[in-house]
């Protein structure tokens, strides 16, 4: 945030909380009703949405341009659904990068503004959305108790989510 809280910019508060009385209810029939393929293409859509996001970080101008990045995504998600055990890899592998991130971004002590195309924001963004898809798809089709699992994980989240917002 910009040094503001959410109790002195009340509007963004409120607009944060009627989308989330919007979407929530959608999200978790999403959860709970899909069986796991449905849901897998659910939380796909959602984050090829991220995706068209994550082109412009990654310095992607125009629309092919960012279309081309949704499209490359969208077929390693594609091979994450054939190749299952490829999930466990992908999902090793992130939290190995997540950790050595970790410990580099408490070193930071300067962040120079990049410009242009940014081929290793592109190839982290891969990495970054598409982790979370392999792993709640896993935790989805895991065990009968699976789609619970996923409700309580995205209930985590949305509680930490709204809490830092008042910090």
């Amino acid at each position: 945030m910009n040094g503001t809280s959410a109790l002195a910019d009340p509007g963004t508060l409120r607009q944060r909380t009627v989308t989330a009385f919007v979407i929530g209810p959608l999200v978790i029939a999403a959860i709970l009703l899909l069986p796991t393929p449905g849901f897998a293409l659910f939380i796909g859509l959602l984050l090829l949405a991220g995706a068209w996001e994550w082109a412009a970080l990654g310095g992607l101008e125009g629309a092919p341009a960012r279309a081309a990045f949704v499209a490359l995504v969208l077929a390693g998600l594609i091979a994450l659904w054939l190749v299952e055990p490829a999930r466990f890899w992908l999902i090793g592998a992130a939290a190995c990068w997540w950790a050595l991130k970790t410990v580099q971004v408490a070193r930071v002590k300067d962040i120079d503004p990049s410009l242009g195309w940014q081929a290793q924001v592109l190839a982290e963004g891969m990495l970054i959305l598409s982790a979370p898809w392999a792993a709640l798809v896993e935790l989805h089709g895991g065990s009968a108790q699976g789609p619970l699992l996923v409700l309580f994980l995205m209930m985590l989240v949305w509680t930490a989510d709204s809490l830092a917002f008042f910090v």
